[in-house]
């Protein structure tokens, strides 16, 4: 099956990568459009959702949406309205939604703020400006993030903390993701023990 998506490319294209769960294929460009997994008939649409970020899993009947609403998977109703659109994915673990320099906890029906330093980058070159278009990484109870000048920021997910901040080894004035956002676009990623 296929479908052809009608409406106005936004301003930097698709960024979102779709996901599968409670038997829907879902998938975010202009509208947020859930799919019979097997059939591909359209099961239930969001017009005009704003954010470039990927859907998340919060459990088997409910997502993250790229605006930060909570919707149920079966019907698309928005249970929690959000209040922004992000760029970046952010990571849900262990009932916690992570967010380059923020931390909240996630519910079926709320996302509730909690604590964590204000991430700066005073004292680091500056290129472009202090954007985050690259996804922060959870690993080993740290959150990793860098922003579009390259410096990257490691924050204790438990005391909220800011770690440690260094400049990465990147040209961020000729970087592939140069056009879109200026500047470093790759998110940081796990391969075994390094980061």
């Amino acid at each position: 099956w296929g479908y052809t998506a009608n409406g106005t490319t936004p301003e930097h294209g698709f960024a979102s990568s779709p996901i599968l769960v409670g038997g829907k294929f879902i998938v975010h460009m202009i509208d947020t459009i859930a799919f019979d997994a097997k059939t591909g008939k359209v099961a239930w649409k969001l017009a005009g959702s704003r954010g470039y970020s990927s859907l998340l899993k919060i459990n088997d009947s409910l997502l993250l949406s790229s605006a930060q609403d909570i919707v149920n998977v079966s019907d698309g109703k928005v249970v929690f309205k959000g209040h922004t659109d992000w760029y970046p994915t952010p990571v849900i673990k262990d009932g916690m939604l992570y967010y380059i320099n923020s931390v909240s906890s996630i519910s079926g029906s709320s996302i509730t703020p909690g604590n964590m330093d204000k991430i700066t980058t005073n004292g680091f070159p500056k290129f472009w400006s202090e954007w985050y278009t690259s996804s922060p990484l959870f690993y080993n109870g740290l959150l990793y993030s860098v922003n579009n000048d390259g410096t990257m920021s490691v924050a204790d997910t438990k005391t909220g903390k800011l770690l440690y901040q260094r400049t990465v080894d990147a040209n961020v004035c000729f970087h592939h993701n140069m056009k879109a956002a200026r500047g470093l676009g790759s998110s940081i990623t796990q391969a075994g023990k390094y980061i």
